[in-house]
Parts: structure tokens; C-alpha cells; sequence
């Protein structure tokens, strides 16, 4: 549903939030696997929207610009998707007038709608608070025993 880039914005704040301070481009993308090039990108963008503080030199980097849960996901959202990114017609048309609705319009209506809330009520904190810690990602899944 969302872009990659997208994706890859989420991504690098939840590093950035919970390291609780500043971060460099490197361990963010090393951290969140995403290409240090594209990442540098993205944190530039998410830094012009007011997502982000950076500093330059020797122990630069990046941290949020407020509170994690100050930070709505529909705002990262619309940072980086189509402005017709809630409006799209399920079977392809740009859009789907209210005059000239799809035969998916009235279902579909109704799901893009619960999405939008989900994005304006779900904040940086909320997925902060959901994510597995970065040490249990790193560590390799236990052996089964052997009987």
C-alpha cells in the first residue's frame, strides 16, 4: 500500500526515536537496511518538513524534531505519496467521482476512510511501542533441541 520510500521513512525514524538522540545516516541505514545514498534523501526531506533537527561534523547526525508521539504517521505519509494517494479508484481510475462511482466506490469508500484515521491516530510512539527492540532483530532464532 504505501511506497517504498515511504516505508523506508518509518523505518529510519523509529531508528532515529529510539536511539533517543542523534544518529548518523550510516547506522540508520545500516539499522534499518535501507541504501545510504536513497536514506540521506529521505532524512533531508523529513528535516525540511520539521520531522527532523541534523547536525553536521564529527558526531553529527540526525534526531526528531518533537516527541514520537507528536508525530501523527499521516504526516510522513503525505511527505512522500501522491496528494491523490487516498483517492484512488480500486479498479484504476485516477479517481472515482461521486457522480460516476466504480462498481467498488460504495465498499470501497468506507475502507480508505478507516485507513486514513488509522494514519491521522497512529503515531510515531504507537509503532515505537509495537516494534520488536533492535537487539532481538540482530540475535539468530534459537535452535530447535534436539529429543
Amino acid at each position: 500500500m504505501l511506497s517504498q520510500t515511504s516505508r523506508y521513512a518509518l523505518n529510519a525514524l523509529i531508528v532515529i526515536a529510539r536511539s533517543g538522540g542523534q544518529v548518523n545516516v550510516r547506522v540508520i541505514a545500516e539499522q534499518a537496511s535501507i541504501p545510504p545514498n536513497y536514506l540521506g534523501k529521505i532524512l533531508h526531506v523529513l528535516g525540511r518538513r520539521g520531522l527532523l533537527r541534523s547536525s553536521r561534523g564529527v558526531g553529527g547526525g540526525f534526531q526528531l524534531a518533537r516527541r514520537p508521539e507528536e508525530i501523527p504517521l499521516l504526516e510522513v505519509i503525505e511527505t512522500f505519496e501522491d496528494p491523490q494517494f487516498f483517492a484512488r479508484c480500486l479498479l484504476g481510475s485516477e479517481s472515482c467521482p461521486e457522480g460516476r462511482p466504480c462498481a467498488a466506490h460504495a465498499l470501497w469508500v468506507p475502507i480508505v476512510e478507516q485507513t486514513r484515521r488509522f494514519f491521522e491516530t497512529t503515531t510515531l510512539a504507537d509503532l515505537l511501542a509495537e516494534a520488536q527492540p533492535l537487539a532481538a532483530l540482530a540475535e539468530p532464532a534459537p535452535l530447535p533441541e534436539r529429543a
